[in-house]
């Protein structure tokens, strides 16, 4: 948590290896970061940022994609997950929806929970997610927060926020201002303080 500029993303960016340390490594279980293949590293994360990138493709297709594998059954269940089963239900084609370039028919809450049920769908070991609802009105903040919680419970996930409100029932929050991490704590103990 930490406002603009803090540095939160930049995390992420080293942990997907977008940036090289200058000092120190980071790992993954047992293994450095660094010396994961590519392959290896992307398999192990599975990303949802705010910045969503969908195909004109349909819906099925954009949450497929990265699990080209997966079966519709498999790709419900996610969607389940995800909060968006309903939306999509609701859409005159469903699954097959087409939703255009970078998503433009679709709204920035259903595009989030798309991205969310592409990571759920891939299995990773550790869920990144990006300022998730930063850009959405309360309505679909309030359904991203749910899918998001949903996401959290079983998984080792990292959250990127400004608002403290979107991790209030995170295990640990590190708090950032200017690169560095000023506070860590539980919501509970960050709040009174």
């Amino acid at each position: 948590v930490g406002p603009n500029g803090a540095g939160k993303s930049t995390i992420l960016h080293l942990l997907l290896r977008f940036y090289i340390p200058i000092d120190g490594q980071i790992w993954i279980g047992s293994m450095p970061v660094n010396q994961m293949t590519n392959n290896a590293l992307r398999s192990s994360l599975g990303l949802a940022p705010k910045d969503v990138a969908l195909f004109s493709q349909t819906i099925e297709e954009n949450i497929s994609f990265g699990s080209p594998n997966s079966n519709f059954w498999e790709i419900q269940q996610a969607d389940i997950h995800a909060e968006a089963h309903q939306f999509i239900s609701e859409l005159p084609e469903g699954y097959h929806t087409i939703v255009g370039e970078k998503g433009a028919r679709l709204s920035g809450g259903q595009r989030q929970r798309i991205a969310i049920a592409r990571s759920i769908l891939r299995k990773p070991f550790i869920r990144l997610l990006d300022e998730a609802t930063s850009a959405l009105d309360s309505k679909s903040e309030a359904l991203v927060q749910k899918a998001i919680r949903k996401l959290c419970l079983d998984k080792t996930s990292i959250v990127i926020t400004r608002r403290l409100s979107t991790v209030i029932e995170a295990d640990r929050i590190f708090v950032m201002d200017k690169g560095s991490f000023i506070a860590e704590g539980s919501h509970k103990h960050l709040f009174a303080h």
